[in-house]
C-alpha cells in the first residue's frame, strides 16, 4: 500500500515537469499531423495519443483544455451605429 501512496506523492510533485513534458509532445503531434493524410492509420495513431495526452492534463490540472489554444481576448468591434442626424440650419 505505501509503494502506491509513494508513487502518487511523486507524480504529484513532479507535476510541472510532467505537464512540460506533456506539452511538448503534444505540440509535436500536432505538427506531424499537418503532414499526415487525414483518416490515414498514422494520423488516426496520432489523434488518439493527443486526446490521451487531454485526459492526463485534465487529471492533473482539472483542464482539459490545458494545452489548447486559447484565443486572444481583443476586444470586440465597436458597434457601428449610426450618429443621430443633425437637423439642417
Amino acid at each position: 500500500m505505501t509503494r502506491g501512496r509513494r508513487h502518487h506523492r511523486s507524480v504529484l510533485t513532479a507535476k510541472p515537469a510532467l505537464l512540460a513534458g506533456l506539452g511538448e509532445a503534444r505540440h509535436g503531434l500536432n505538427k506531424a499531423a499537418r503532414d499526415l493524410p487525414i483518416n490515414g492509420p498514422e494520423y488516426l495513431a496520432v489523434s488518439h495519443l493527443t486526446l490521451g495526452i487531454d485526459d492526463l492534463a485534465e487529471l492533473l490540472t482539472g483542464d482539459r483544455e490545458h494545452f489548447w489554444t486559447r484565443m486572444h481576448n481583443a476586444p470586440a468591434y465597436p458597434t457601428l451605429a449610426r450618429k443621430p442626424e443633425e437637423p439642417n440650419r
